[in-house]
């Protein structure tokens, strides 16, 4: 059984060199967030968005500081750029909608740029609409991560929300580094591959929202 630990880290986005794997899936959902997607799927070991066609991602997040307290999320690659899924909030007992779309993929020259809709599970109430552009930086040594910049608008509030994010693979992507900014909270993410049952791989860690600490695993697999 592979063990694999995460540290989490906030990082600095700016326009580097590029590996085309820095699209986020729900930048308001720390529950489909990098943490949960990253860790061991570092951008040296694969050139593919986060979620690649015909993929599906599962993850759930007990953390009393999120709207449900505990989320569930199920998302799928519907082709390389659309991925569409639910979130399931335990609190609500509801259903909801959730949707990415990257406009342009990540090239040597540019960022990605993508567009949403996701519960807003941080820090508030309601869907919200977000655009984001994203970059992984690879010319820092050692050192390689990803971030994204943003904006949200959830419905219910007036201003928009400005969203930032990074994540961090290390050694040699055994483990993962995130940290995600909603305009309210910082989401910080402690996810690691505790080995596999089946085909599938488990991902267990932990998530700070705030300062209240929860529980997160995850799995992927292929249609």
């Amino acid at each position: 059984m592979q063990i694999r630990f995460t540290f989490c880290v906030a990082a600095l986005f700016a326009a580097s060199g590029a590996w085309a794997q820095s699209a986020p899936g729900g930048p308001l959902s720390p529950s489909a967030g990098w943490a949960a997607q990253r860790a061991g799927i570092g951008p040296a070991s694969s050139q593919a968005a986060i979620l690649a066609k015909s993929q599906f991602f599962l993850s759930t997040l007990s953390n009393s500081a999120i709207v449900g307290k505990t989320e569930t999320v199920l998302r799928y690659g519907v082709t390389e750029k659309l991925s569409v899924g639910l979130s399931h909030l335990r609190k609500q007992g509801t259903l909801r909608p959730n949707a990415n779309y990257t406009l342009t993929s990540e090239s040597v020259e540019s960022p990605s740029l993508n567009i949403g809709i996701y519960e807003n599970s941080i820090g508030g109430k309601g869907s919200a609409f977000y655009a984001t552009a994203g970059r992984t930086l690879s010319d820092m040594g050692a050192v390689t991560f990803s971030g994204y910049v943003g904006v949200a608008k959830v419905s219910g509030e007036r201003a928009p929300r400005f969203l930032v994010g990074a994540a961090l693979p290390l050694l040699n992507n055994a483990i993962t580094a995130s940290a995600q900014w909603e305009g309210k909270k910082l989401s910080l993410g402690i996810v690691g591959m505790v080995g596999t049952l089946g085909k599938y791989p488990i991902r267990f860690g932990l998530v700070a929202v705030g300062d209240t600490l929860g529980t997160l695993g995850a799995t992927t697999w292929q249609r």
